[in-house]
């Protein structure tokens, strides 16, 4: 050790460096038209970018090998060579997972959920055991939203209970 005072710090540097290696590729593969996760999505993207190297797919192409997981949105615009391709990589043992709306919210008519259908999406994830619902996921212990109220020339803003904003507490969680 040419330095004991500075050990500490060259052990640090060292396991950051091994820790910080993108050893794990992630496949993207979008079925919709114009979603890109490296421009819509810019913060997802940079928390993947993180700790692994991120590759946009191309639809009906093989999934690479050296992928190892892959992640699947747009669902709605995949086609039978698309699916067949995610149930062969799922085959392979290796894990996906699909961000797919099962439902579309019309806020011109009091936030109406109106269900989408993805059959050949369904189909693939009920061979696996898996049923989508349609809906929404509520919280009695939601974050509060703004919301403007004009009273006469005064505009009061208040924060009322928005239940589609999940509150995730530490309280029972593991």
């Amino acid at each position: 050790v040419p330095n004991p005072a500075s050990i500490e710090n060259a052990l640090t540097s060292a396991l950051r460096g091994l820790a910080n290696k993108k050893s794990s590729v992630l496949g993207v593969l979008s079925g919709g038209t114009g979603l890109d996760i490296t421009s819509k999505f810019t913060m997802l993207s940079a928390i993947f970018q993180k700790t692994a190297e991120v590759r946009l797919l191309q639809k009906n192409e093989a999934i690479p090998a050296d992928v190892s997981v892959l992640f699947v949105f747009g669902a709605e615009g995949l086609d039978p060579i698309d699916l067949w391709n995610i149930d062969q990589f799922l085959m392979s043992g290796k894990g996906v997972l699909i961000g797919q709306d099962t439902a579309t919210v019309d806020l011109a008519s009091n936030w109406q959920v109106k269900p989408l259908q993805h059959a050949m999406i369904n189909d693939l994830l009920e061979s696996y055991g898996i049923k989508l619902e349609s809906g929404w996921v509520l919280d009695d212990s939601c974050r509060k939203i703004p919301y403007n109220q004009q009273s006469g020339q005064v505009t009061i803003q208040r924060l009322l209970p928005y239940p589609a904003w999940v509150a995730v507490t530490g309280k029972g969680l593991n």
